[in-house]
């Protein structure tokens, strides 16, 4: 595996040791192939990992180094794999396109060690030009913003993951750089912060429909038993729950408001077969059958999914149906074209004066202004938001910042929430997939782990 960082030299001189170094690895290229073919053939099975780490020559790290430790013919090698364009065997190159934590790096390699033929490349805090340097000889990269320039630099590369849900930002740089290429970039995202997505969204629901934050603000501010006169609970059994999208958020969450005595209705973009669900098929459906989350798997956080209550289903096209039907909106969809402003002030009134909304997706999917408006002017009761319109925010005269344009924060009846339904983001575990995706990849496989349609957006 590979792990680089720099060391105390000026970037110029840094690149001049690197084109040497690169030079005399060519140059002693041919034995080396020799002394591989020679040796593969007894230890292809059991030779076990080389935890020795070589420099470079240009400021990185080489753990499981593909070439000798001191810079001559040796005998260790790392596990090999067979390039098709070239025939040679080498490893397959995943680069990480930030400064990874040691824990990370400890837990990525623990997940791959069995997985032969792939090495791991950890740029030390690496600038754009770094990272197009590195770009050749990738197979796969790991990161959230690619530029084109990295993109038309990594002439291998066959997958990209994004660790995160959202793809918004990536779909139109991919797309760009695919149309010049004859073997298309894939494009995979990371679903294993759903389980945390979903609690929040739970938690902001029931912080909106308890009133938590205004009495906490009475009560820090000394203003001890003041009831229920300002600030009354809303019972939550009994309501209708619209679940806006039914991906991996909205599956945990229909399961995790199961005991609450809520009737639920479900909005995804098909159902399968005819009658179940399509388009103005408003009846019942059992739903959590099959699928990707069957009943009694537990993925990402251990929560046992068992068959959740049977939900209206509706898809995009019956939008207003769903939202007369309900009174609680859980928003769990990606944000593309179609999505995008899709709550407008038409929709928002749909709800009712009784209407609660918690939204997990992205800001954009409800417009901010008619958002606003439905709220100041209670149009809809209330609203638990964790997603923003302006992620650069500029700051005012005393010095805050807010990531909206209308002043959400001067509200009596709203829930706010910076961005955070993913946390912890130290936790490990939401890594699996992508490790998954990188096995994948090292065998040659092309079905990958949340794989993202291009031509959708998501």
């Amino acid at each position: 595996m590979l792990v680089s960082g720099r060391t105390p030299m000026d970037p110029p001189a840094v690149h001049r040791r690197a084109r040497r170094a690169r030079g005399r690895c060519r140059a002693r290229m041919p034995a080396l192939r020799r002394r591989r073919a020679a040796a593969a053939a007894p230890r292809a099975t059991s030779a076990p990992p080389i935890a020795a780490q070589a420099a470079r020559g240009d400021g990185s790290r080489v753990h499981n180094p593909p070439w000798p430790r001191d810079g001559s013919p040796g005998t260790a090698r790392p596990r090999l794999h067979a390039r098709r364009d070239s025939g040679i065997s080498t490893p397959m190159r995943v680069l990480f396109t930030w400064d990874v934590r040691p824990e990370l790096r400890t837990y990525l390699e623990a997940g791959l060690a069995d997985t032969p033929g792939v090495a791991l490349v950890f740029p030390r805090d690496p600038s754009p030009a770094d990272l197009v340097d590195l770009a050749p000889g990738a197979d796969v990269a790991v990161g959230w913003r690619p530029t084109a320039e990295l993109l038309a630099a990594a002439t291998a590369l066959r997958l990209w993951i994004n660790p995160g849900a959202g793809v918004q930002h990536l779909v139109p740089v991919l797309r760009a750089a695919n149309a010049g290429r004859a073997v298309p970039v894939a494009l995979a995202n990371g679903h294993g912060n759903a389980p945390f997505v979903a609690q929040h969204a739970v938690a902001l629901l029931l912080a909106l429909t308890n009133r938590i934050v205004p009495h906490h603000a009475w009560m820090a501010a000394g203003r001890w038993r003041m009831g229920d006169a300002e600030a009354a609970s809303i019972p939550l059994a009994g309501r209708t729950v619209g679940l806006l999208g039914y991906g991996h958020v909205n599956r945990r969450v229909h399961r995790l408001l199961a005991g609450f005595g809520v009737d639920f209705a479900i909005l995804k973009r098909s159902w399968g077969a005819p009658g179940a669900g399509g388009s103005g098929d408003e009846g019942m459906r059992a739903i959590g059958t099959g699928g990707a989350l069957a009943a009694g798997s537990t993925p990402g956080g251990g929560l046992p999914f068992e068959v959740p209550p049977p939900a209206a289903t509706f898809t995009p096209d019956r939008l207003d149906a769903f939202l007369e039907r309900v009174d609680t909106v859980v928003v769990a969809v990606p944000e593309t074209p179609e999505t995008t402003g899709w709550i407008d002030a038409a929709a928002l009134r749909r709800l009712g004066p009784a209407g609660l909304v918690v939204n997990v997706a992205r800001g954009p999917v409800i417009v901010e202004a008619d958002l606003f408006a439905a709220l100041s002017q209670r149009a809809i009761a209330g609203a638990a938001l964790d997603v923003w319109y302006d992620y650069a925010p500029e700051r005012d005269a005393d010095g805050r910042r807010f990531p909206y344009t209308a002043p959400f924060h001067l509200l009596d009846n709203v829930v706010l929430s910076p961005h955070r339904a993913a946390s912890p983001l130290d936790d490990l575990g939401r890594w699996d997939e992508a490790i998954e995706n990188i096995r994948r990849a090292a065998a040659g496989r092309a079905d990958w782990v949340n794989a993202v349609d291009l031509e959708r957006g998501y």
